[in-house]
């Protein structure tokens, strides 16, 4: 999965998010639209996911829908962070979340691990 939308309109085209240009899904590409904070609240997603399956997260609000999700899949899953992959909505509530995904068995990764660059 590589993209969630929080779509809370009736389904037509007006209250659709839109994929960014480049990042639209392939027909493989599992797309869950959420209601809530977490991924995993009522969608189905941890029915159409391996148990045992790493996740890599990105997304935004570290602190609420990332948090949220995080900690649901960690049940499951085990789950890597790409840290400079979420965005906040304060400093501190972002650290803290970091910290707290972290402590409950989340990795935290940059974006270079997972593309294979050196940090120089």
């Amino acid at each position: 999965m590589r993209y969630l939308r929080l779509d809370r309109s009736d389904g037509g085209p007006e209250g659709e998010a839109a994929f960014a240009e480049g990042l639209e899904p392939d027909t493989h590409d599992l797309v869950v639209t959420k209601y809530g904070l977490s991924a995993f609240a009522g969608t189905g997603l941890s029915g159409q996911l391996p148990v045992g399956s790493h996740l890599v997260v990105a997304g935004v609000a570290t602190e609420a829908g990332v948090m949220a999700s995080v900690l649901d899949a960690l049940t499951d899953h085990s789950v890597s962070v790409v840290v400079d992959a979420v965005t906040r909505g304060s400093e501190a509530g972002h650290s803290e979340a970091l910290q707290r995904m972290e402590a409950a068995g989340a990795s935290m990764i940059r974006l270079r691990e997972i593309l294979g660059e050196s940090s120089a």
